[in-house]
């Protein structure tokens, strides 16, 4: 420990090592100066008129303690302390032995203490904030199952030219549009298990081009520098997509006029070095990546704003909703990877996502059976506890040439199928219900009758539905969904 004896007029009598070490002063300058060449110089005054005080009336106390003590080095810079005074008289003559503890290790550990409960406070926020997401993607793909449906029902009742039908036509539209939102809810929201396979990038951004050109206006340029050599990587690649599109338009809503837009993709090693700039958000990957770079020259994200935009609902834009950038961070984690972006004002803006190159097994995807329709009235059960669904269900599977027996307790529901399983062709089976959950009602349904087709509606991602159903042969239908969709999903799983 850092140690001095000074006398009464403040000279340094005696420095230990230490003391010279945090000084980064030699002992022989040391001793015999004023002690007041360790003070900083604003406190020069202060500290000698204290030290006066002090001899008057001694004693043993710590100095420093709650309060900004600093000790000056030889370079000028300062080093926080705290110090200990013990007076002591020898020949008559009075000195006070300091004891000097350095606060820069305190200090970091406080800082660092700090910072882990403030990204601790941060992910209860974001867990709330998904569990609340996804609770309301849920609900709302509920609603809209009425709303598409029946809008789709009405569209083709009516006569395509009639203004009947343009006027139905704009409430689907305008729910499919809803249905999008509560897609990045979900992405943002976790929305599942990703089913992933090997997917070379470069050929999936060249695939997608044309329609992500479709997002950017005529008078912003957009460039793709594409990486030779890029290894697979394992990605959903619906989700990219999504990524991309997101980060595109983004971009394209920065220009506000002419600009250039460069969609860079490369492999790139991962060292300490790139976390230091700019703000990053995910895990810290090590090793190989490829990374997908969308870069502007836009008007810049101001400093206040760049740590928000990944926050749901947070947007600058009038009409945005919030939720383009959190779903872009959503999926981008639950891919195991990260994404940065830098930006200056004037200067633009630049993303960054990097995914981890690793292997990752995949049989390819199951062939879809072709649809048939032509059975004679066929009998679907419907176990949904939401009224609206039953009722569109029931009237879309009519337009399809099926009678339909709707339940809306599950409990009802296998009571029916119990009655009626060698009559019913094929079960509708929501996810999500009160009393029985739809994995429980499936259990006993295959109790009953183990070759009866099931299709599966959920408000929630069509991964997290496979995933809870893992190993089982069930259909799939993600609310919402338009009375083609459905009838296509019930003829598959019937065939």
């Amino acid at each position: 420990m850092p140690m001095m004896l000074v006398a009464r007029d403040g000279v340094i009598r005696m420095a230990n090592e230490a003391t010279c070490t945090l000084a980064e002063l030699p002992q022989a300058q040391l001793i015999g100066s004023s002690v007041d060449q360790l003070v900083p110089a604003a406190a020069r005054a202060a500290h000698s008129r204290w030290r006066a005080d002090y001899l008057e009336a001694p004693e043993r106390r710590p100095m420093g303690s709650g309060r900004d003590l600093a000790l000056t080095r030889a370079d000028g810079s300062t080093v926080p302390v705290e110090i200990g005074l013990n007076p002591l008289q020898v020949e008559g003559e009075r000195f006070v032995l300091c004891s000097i503890i350095d606060l820069r290790e305190r200090q970091r550990a406080e800082r660092d203490r700090a910072q882990l409960e403030i990204e601790a406070a941060e992910a209860d926020r974001l867990r709330s904030l998904k569990l609340m997401a996804g609770g309301v993607a849920h609900d709302f793909n509920n609603m809209l199952v009425s709303v598409l449906g029946n809008a789709s029902l009405l569209a083709g009742a009516l006569d395509p030219e009639s203004e009947l039908c343009e006027w139905a036509q704009d409430i689907e539209q305008a729910a499919t549009q809803a249905a999008e939102l509560a897609k990045q809810m979900l992405a943002f929201s976790g929305g599942g298990q990703f089913v992933v396979e090997p997917t070379d990038l470069n050929a999936l951004i060249r695939g997608f081009l044309p329609l992500i050109k479709t997002l950017v206006p005529r008078s912003v340029m957009l460039r793709t520098r594409l990486a030779e050599d890029l290894p697979p990587v394992p990605v959903d690649r619906g989700q990219i997509r999504q990524i991309l599109t997101n980060l595109v338009s983004n971009a394209a809503d920065a220009m506000k006029g002419e600009g250039s837009i460069v969609l860079r993709t490369s492999t790139i090693t991962i060292v300490p070095e790139l976390f230091e700039q700019g703000i990053w958000l995910g895990d810290r990957l090590t090793g190989t990546c490829v990374g997908i770079d969308v870069s502007d020259d836009g008007p810049g994200i101001p400093p206040d704003s760049l740590r928000k935009i990944f926050e749901p609902f947070y947007t600058t834009r009038k009409e945005g909703h919030g939720m383009g950038l959190a779903a872009v961070l959503g999926i981008v984690k639950a891919h195991g990877g990260c994404i940065s972006v830098y930006s200056e004002l004037g200067q633009g803006t630049t993303f960054k996502v990097f995914l981890p190159v690793r292997e990752v097994g995949h049989d390819g995807p199951a062939e879809a059976a072709e649809p048939d329709v032509s059975s004679a009235q066929p009998l679907v059960l419907v176990i949904d506890d939401e009224d609206a669904v039953r009722r569109f269900a029931a009237r879309a599977l009519a337009r399809g040439g099926y009678r339909a027996e709707l339940a809306g307790d599950p409990r009802d529901g296998i009571e029916m199928f119990r009655t009626l399983h060698q009559q019913i062709a094929l079960v509708l089976l929501d996810l999500s219900m009160p009393h029985l959950n739809g994995r429980e009602v499936y259990r006993l349904l295959q109790r009953i009758d183990p070759d009866v087709p099931v299709v599966v509606m959920s408000g929630f991602s069509q991964e997290e539905i496979t995933l809870r159903f893992a190993g089982r042969r069930i259909g799939v239908l993600q609310k919402p969904f338009t009375t083609k969709v459905l009838l296509e999903t019930v003829a598959s799983a019937m065939s």
